[in-house]
This record gives C-alpha cells, sequence and structure tokens, in this order.
C-alpha cells in the first residue's frame, strides 16, 4: 500500500499559509506579551517538512547529521 496522495483547490495552499501565518502571530503576540516586550515585524518565517527526523528540530539527538 503506497502513501495516500492529497489534493486541494487552487489558492488553498496559499490560504493555508495566510492562516498558519495569522496563528503564529497570535502567539507571537502572546509570548511577547508575558514577557513584557511588544512584537515587531517578522524578519524571518521557516516551514518546516512533514518528517522532522533527523532534523535536529524538536530535540531529534542526532542533528540531522548522518550516522
Amino acid at each position: 500500500m503506497g502513501r495516500p496522495r492529497f489534493s486541494a483547490k487552487d489558492g488553498a495552499r496559499r490560504e493555508a499559509e495566510r492562516a498558519a501565518m495569522a496563528d503564529a502571530t497570535v502567539k507571537a503576540r502572546n509570548i511577547a506579551a508575558e514577557a513584557g516586550v511588544h512584537l515587531g515585524r517578522a524578519v524571518q518565517t521557516e516551514e518546516l517538512a512533514d518528517k522532522v527526523s533527523r532534523s535536529g528540530a524538536y530535540g531529534d539527538e542526532d542533528g540531522g547529521y548522518p550516522r
């Protein structure tokens, strides 16, 4: 059995990206408020692949380095 394949209507990815950025902005504002600072404009964004193992993200032990 192969991996599932997903498709979406045109523009759905862009709308999802907008929603993700809006969600991230709300989270960042909440964190900044708790820290007593003000949030500025986004300087950098990063999209993680759907598979983050061996990437160094989220505490992977090998940090993405080959074994």
